[in-house]
């Protein structure tokens, strides 16, 4: 019923993969200012959706400040610890393609199944989709050289995923009404 289902929206909404390949194909300059335009115009969607803004099917929304702090603590993570390796400036620039490539696939996937024969912004992505890449963007500031030194900073760190899990739990309860 799943497969009758999707086939179903892309007949009513006049989605076909193949034309969309041709399209792709066809106009590939314009396919890129669709990936930059949609990057543009869903940034702020991916990141609260890739740091947990909503639970359930949408239905509990959190304060905008959790996923502000869960992307605060991901991008400074890099330099809470002494590390005995330091990356490459090849090993960066390979994970840099790997993020890119796997970013395109994802907003090409769902540009072929899921978003209008040339439509100009791909419909259907969300920030979930991009949680196992966005640990890849941390590591390109790996370095022996790179630490941060502030007193009883695993204290810190944890009073802090504490309030944020403290604040989800309250939301949850809040909407159930316990």
């Amino acid at each position: 019923s799943m497969y009758a289902t999707s086939n179903s929206y892309m007949l009513d909404n006049g989605i076909s993969s193949t034309e969309q390949i041709k399209f792709i194909l066809t106009h590939p300059f314009q396919y890129l200012k669709v990936l930059i335009y949609t990057t543009i115009a869903n940034f702020e969607f991916y990141f609260f959706t890739v740091f947990g803004r909503n639970l359930g099917n949408y239905t509990i929304q959190l304060a905008s400040i959790i996923p502000v702090i869960y992307a605060f603590i991901l991008a400074f993570s890099p330099f809470l610890e002494k590390h005995k390796i330091e990356l490459k400036k090849e090993t960066k620039i390979s994970i840099i393609i790997i993020f890119t490539l796997i970013y395109c696939l994802i907003e090409t996937g769902l540009y072929l199944v899921w978003t209008k024969i040339g439509a100009n912004i791909i419909e259907g992505v969300q920030g979930r989709y991009f949680i196992p890449i966005v640990f890849l963007i941390p590591m390109l500031f790996i370095d022996k050289k790179n630490e941060l030194h502030f007193k009883n900073r695993r204290f810190w760190i944890s009073l802090c995923l504490l309030f944020i899990n403290f604040l989800a739990v309250y939301r949850i309860f809040k909407y159930f009404n316990y």
